[in-house]
């Protein structure tokens, strides 16, 4: 029975790549992505001298604070509060993007009072003011019909028609109304330059929570408030490529690199779609014009050692696998805190057959609070398995699965499969074969 086991480098991504088997053991190293970790941007706040300014910064960190900590109900509850806080410091004469996303209701927008009472149209979807027009509307605003959110599909000077998947008055025939209220969108006003940063850190959170069609819709305006904020751009290349949309990933990558020639994120982020794809020369090439252009950068070192990784994970090859030694060890003389590449060594000395070393290096990393530590668990676990230490490998599997249970975060494709097999590996080894 095989094992599988995820050790992840996680910087802004997790990603799981091809398995390595080696006897009872599979090792699987993922690439490096951008740093810094969640890409969780810091807010200024010299622009802004009211009272609420210290409120919302602090919620600002308190949802940054939470995010690190996997708490995403309470990250998104802090980043709306500071989100909310920043309309009353913004003046009345700015404006912002009606997003359309029910996820920013009572953040960047929220619904009027009644404006005008609307009667049914001949038509389906046409309404009829029963008075005198009130507000002017445009063609793909979205107006609330009787609470149903309606698309204005056309205007006339005595009503517009709409669509919705619903019919109002066919939802209120019951009570007998004849009109309905008319309510509009009210921008709130906080998306601003100065809140740039606090509407970024709200994508991510809701990226992470798996909202990923507001996270987008959110990232596409900051980038066109912003063009030359690159890191929108690679966040959408990112969400595309976990979607499967590989020319839309790709497209994103270029256009952050059109930004931005030099951007170490953005050709560590195409080397990464490189390898996803196996295309392994093509993310070598650029992987290494990467190192050429600055080599004090450690990441795609240990990107190339990950790519290595995955080459011998197919080649079997010997030669493959001492230049992931190679690569990882140069990071590590040039910083021995690097617990990136310490992590990579324990899985090489693990190939290798070398299990108290890697039990040794894994355990350092473990004990550093590495943030892939559900990876570095298994791994361990794996280890302690392989040298009968099986109560041990117990603890560190049910420690995995402890912590994605109560996680808000979505678990890693397959972690949770792969880890109950291993314990059932573990159970089965110490004799409890009715367990297993």
């Amino acid at each position: 029975m095989k094992i599988p086991l995820r050790l992840s480098f996680l910087f802004n991504q997790t990603i799981p790549l091809t398995v390595v088997t080696v006897t009872l053991l599979s090792y699987s190293i993922p690439s490096i992505s951008k740093l810094p970790n969640r890409n969780v941007q810091v807010h200024d706040s010299r622009s802004s001298c009211c009272t609420c300014t210290y409120a919302y910064v602090l919620d600002a960190a308190r949802a940054a604070l939470q995010l690190h900590l996997d708490r995403l109900d309470l990250a998104l509850d802090n980043i709306r509060h500071a989100l909310q806080l920043m309309n009353e410091a913004q003046s009345e004469g700015q404006d912002n993007l009606l997003f359309s996303d029910g996820e920013f209701e009572g953040i960047f927008y929220s619904w009027s009072e009644p404006v005008a009472q609307v009667k049914a149209g001949k038509a389906e979807g046409e309404f009829i003011y029963d008075g005198v027009n009130p507000v002017p509307l445009r063609e793909g605003d979205r107006v609330s019909v009787g609470e149903v959110i309606h698309t204005v599909t056309a205007l006339s000077d005595s009503g517009f028609s709409s669509y919705s998947p619903l019919s109002v008055f066919d939802l209120s025939s019951s009570s007998g109304a004849s009109t309905l209220p008319l309510r509009v969108k009210v921008s709130r006003r906080n998306f601003t330059d100065e809140t740039l940063s606090l509407c970024f850190n709200y994508a991510r959170i809701l990226e992470e929570s798996g909202k990923t069609t507001a996270a987008s819709e959110l990232y596409v305006a900051l980038a066109k408030a912003h063009p030359s904020f690159t890191d929108c751009y690679l966040r959408l290349s990112n969400i595309n490529q976990n979607m499967g949309n590989k020319e839309q990933a790709k497209l994103w990558i270029d256009r952050s690199i059109i930004v931005n020639e030099a951007s170490g994120d953005a050709l560590i982020t195409l080397g990464d779609m490189y390898q996803r794809e196996n295309s392994f020369k093509e993310a070598k090439k650029v992987l290494d014009e990467l190192v050429a252009h600055d080599k004090k950068d450690p990441r795609p070192m240990l990107a190339i050692g990950n790519l290595y990784h995955q080459i011998y994970a197919q080649s079997r090859e010997e030669k493959d696998l001492n230049l992931t030694y190679k690569y990882y060890h140069t990071v590590l003389q040039k910083d021995k805190s690097n617990a990136y590449a310490a992590t990579g060594l324990g899985v090489y000395c693990a190939e290798k057959g070398e299990y108290e070393p890697a039990r040794q290096m894994l355990t350092r990393v473990r004990e550093a609070g590495l943030s892939a530590s559900d990876d570095i668990n298994n791994d361990l676990a794996h280890v302690n398995l392989i040298q009968g230490r099986i109560t041990e490998a117990e603890h560190l599997y049910l420690s995995t699965l402890k912590t994605v249970i109560q996680r808000q975060r979505r678990p890693q494709r397959g972690l949770v499969t792969s880890t109950f097999e291993a314990m059932a590996m573990a159970q089965y080894k110490s004799g409890r074969h009715e367990e297993a």
